[in-house]
């Protein structure tokens, strides 16, 4: 499914579209990612105003994600590239044909990075240029809704200890923060159940050093808020950043028109 939000604002209102796209059967030997992109290429035709400048948010399970920690010996944004690349080669192997981002560095701390393949940005960006639009960002989930998370008014991990995590496409991105600085990072292919949910970031916080009441706050696009109210549902962990239940392809898309 891809989700698509046009916004066109005007001198006096701002006006918004939505739409979601189903994906056909993949064909054996292509990319993951090739029938989304070819869907939403499909879609642009003739739907899209031109000039337009776009934000594409990739659902967590066509990224990777690293924890890259401080070295004070690393000075230029070359080596910081290089320290990831090794980061991310020791937990996946050879990273050739991946473009590798950190996010902004802060003096003594660790620093996320995410991989993207390289053929899926440029097929992204080559379908919105075709339609003369210009993609001004390629955000992955869990840093969009890490983003969203921190503009609400319980901001209690910028100095504390808690885990954020983002449930979606049958992917669990889980981060702990111990005393507001990032301690550890990991995905996990998992299906978005409450009870399952719930264990697997019990364990994540055991497995990182914290106790089981470690304070958990829980992303989950395009599901209902409601979720809270189920009998399995750990009363610990919180639901925040969330955009309805109308898919999280579409929520996604929402998320790209705001930061």
């Amino acid at each position: 499914m891809v989700g698509v939000e046009h916004i066109r604002t005007g001198w006096r209102h701002e006006e918004s579209q939505q739409a979601q796209i189903d994906i056909a059967p993949q064909e054996t030997g292509k990319p993951a990612w090739q029938g989304a992109v070819d869907e939403l290429a499909g879609w642009l035709g003739g739907r899209t105003p031109r000039r337009a400048t776009t934000t594409l948010v990739l659902s967590n399970r066509f990224v990777r994600f690293a924890l890259v920690p401080w070295c004070e010996t690393v000075g230029s944004a070359t080596e910081e590239t290089e320290l990831a690349l090794a980061c991310f080669e020791s937990r996946y192997g050879d990273m050739t044909g991946w473009t590798v981002r950190l996010d902004a560095a802060r003096y003594g701390q660790p620093r996320i990075a995410c991989a993207v393949e390289t053929a899926l940005i440029d097929a992204a960006r080559q379908a919105f240029a075709l339609h003369n639009l210009e993609c001004r960002e390629v955000r992955p989930a869990f840093i969009a809704g890490w983003n969203r998370f921190r503009r609400e008014p319980n901001r209690s991990m910028d100095s504390g200890d808690g885990i954020f995590a983002m449930a979606e496409s049958d992917t669990v991105v889980m981060a702990t923060r111990r005393a507001g600085v990032w301690h550890s990072l990991r995905s996990a292919a998992a299906h978005i159940d409450a009870r399952a949910l719930s264990q697997l970031i019990e364990r994540e916080a055991l497995l990182q050093g914290f106790a089981e009441s470690l304070p958990a706050w829980v992303s989950m696009p395009g599901l209902a808020s409601d979720i809270e109210a189920s009998a399995d549902w750990d009363k610990r962990l919180h639901v925040v950043a969330n955009t309805g239940a109308n898919g999280a392809a579409l929520a996604l898309a929402r998320w790209g028109g705001r930061r």
